[in-house]
């Protein structure tokens, strides 16, 4: 009988240690997709911000 509920607590503490590793991973991806776009915005935003320097300087002939 005790080897019975010990194996029944291992199977229920397996299942909460996928579960956490379920939500970590989850959790993991959402905030690396937020850190992506952020990091392609900052990006844009340079990119921006040097084509307008060199049309300052004459650089581009739009």
């Amino acid at each position: 009988m005790k080897n019975i509920m010990n194996k029944g607590f291992i199977m229920i503490d397996s299942i909460t240690a996928l579960t956490l590793i379920s939500v970590v991973m989850i959790f993991f991806c959402e905030s690396n997709q937020h850190m992506y776009d952020n990091l392609d915005k900052a990006r844009r935003t340079l990119i921006q911000k040097r084509i307008d320097y060199e049309k300052r300087k004459g650089l581009y002939d739009y």
